[in-house]
């Protein structure tokens, strides 16, 4: 399988460390649904569980819980909460 690589801030790669966490996932997994879900517009899309993220797994569906995910998240980049 080709290996691509890529560089990140030190904030963008503990981002990246904690949504893999969230989602149950390795970097590479999250980085590869990531960029083919966005560059083919996949949430306009069908069903490709391949591609998709889970519902923030490790963590209820709702909401809140979503929405404190995200946040931590964006705290580490050093950006504004987020209200949904």
């Amino acid at each position: 399988m080709p290996i691509v690589s890529s560089k990140f801030s030190p904030k963008e790669h503990v981002a990246l460390i904690e949504f893999a966490a969230q989602q149950g996932e390795s970097i590479s997994s999250v980085i590869r649904k990531a960029c083919i879900g966005e560059i083919t517009l996949l949430e306009y899309d069908s069903h490709k569980p391949e591609y998709e993220f889970e519902n923030w797994v490790n963590t209820e569906t709702d909401e809140v819980t979503m929405k404190d995910n995200a946040n931590t998240i964006r705290k580490i980049l050093g950006w504004e909460d987020i209200t949904l």
